[in-house]
């Protein structure tokens, strides 16, 4: 595994925001916490919920963490009528056997990645120029729906419980009547209607015995899971709105001058990845690490044996799926 030569390493110390993102930055600091607030689907989730509408609940990986027991959470769904409950963790074996595909075809090629909705958004409407860069497969939520509604034939409404804003688009892409329930939101729901959740019993994710993925939930990073596989190609992972989309700025002038650039860019808008998300609490934000200092690897042993299982998982997919259903 390797990152871009020097001359890439400009792009590491870029601090400022850019386009929008600079105005929204300059704005917020003047404004009381309190103000500051957003819209997400908590509210007629619940509404939907309760008047019966069949939902099946997607779970980004960072809401198993979020709660002291999440199955208590997901027994309260349940109670209500959210009729099963689906890991967005193993559906990421799907991303990444995907990225692999597009990246063994395009041995040469220069890709930005595409899981970030605010920094996919970004490039579309700010940045067309880099649009040839985007890696063309869907991130891991859109993943999981169309396995989900292709390959087991689920019809109820998809809601995603989940750590970013920005994923209400894309949810509605692939469910125009879908939601995307923010983990703050519903934490902040179930305090205010004084839901006890140790009155519940333990619900787990209708696909637990298929496990936590082999690729994200062993490596932990999207760049790392890829690399494991194609250890010669060079990789960049940078957070934060202070950094990416000035990154982003200086990534096209370099493409436009034939410079050198990584063979997979990891991009997040949030300083912590999907981890501290824009539906996460402040509290919970609290001392996670920067996404762009954040690269381990599994020892040789345990690397070799992940290698082998995930081949092997990556085979049956040649055998089962259809890489198109997964690329825009």
């Amino acid at each position: 595994m390797q990152y871009a030569n020097d001359s890439f390493a400009l792009f590491r110390t870029n601090q400022a925001a850019a386009g929008c993102t600079a105005a929204c930055r300059a704005f917020l600091p003047q404004r009381p916490a309190s103000a500051i607030d957003y819209e997400d689907d908590t509210e007629r989730f619940m509404q939907d919920v309760h008047s019966g509408i069949p939902i099946a609940l997607l779970a980004a990986p960072v809401a198993v963490s979020s709660f002291a027991d999440y199955r208590q959470v997901f027994g309260y769904l349940h109670s209500l009528g959210v009729k099963s409950f689906h890991n967005v963790l193993l559906r990421a074996d799907i991303t990444i056997w995907a990225y692999l595909e597009v990246m063994r075809r395009h041995h040469r090629a220069a890709f930005l990645s595409s899981p970030c909705a605010a920094v996919t958004e970004y490039i579309r409407r700010h940045r067309p120029g880099l649009l040839p860069y985007l890696m063309p497969v869907y991130s891991p939520l859109l993943c999981t729906g169309i396995y989900l509604r292709k390959y087991c034939s689920l019809t109820d409404r998809i809601a995603f419980l989940s750590p970013c804003v920005a994923k209400r688009k894309e949810i509605r892409a692939l469910d125009s009547r879908g939601y995307n329930i923010t983990i703050h939101k519903l934490q902040q729901y179930l305090v205010q209607h004084n839901i006890d959740l140790s009155n519940y019993p333990a619900v787990d994710f209708n696909d637990r015995p298929e496990g936590t993925g082999l690729t994200l939930g062993v490596y932990g990073g999207l760049s790392e899971s890829i690399a494991a596989h194609l250890p010669d190609r060079q990789f960049i992972k940078i957070g934060g709105p202070g950094k990416v989309y000035r990154w982003l700025t200086a990534y096209e002038q370099l493409a436009c001058e034939n410079g050198p650039l990584p063979h997979l860019a990891e991009l997040y808008n949030c300083q912590a990845g999907c981890e501290g998300g824009t539906g996460i609490s402040a509290l919970q934000k609290k001392g996670l690490t920067p996404i762009d200092t954040k690269w381990s690897e599994l020892g040789p042993a345990a690397a070799k044996s992940s290698r082998i299982r995930t081949d092997n998982l990556f085979k049956t997919f040649y055998q089962t799926l259809q890489l198109t259903d997964f690329m825009p």
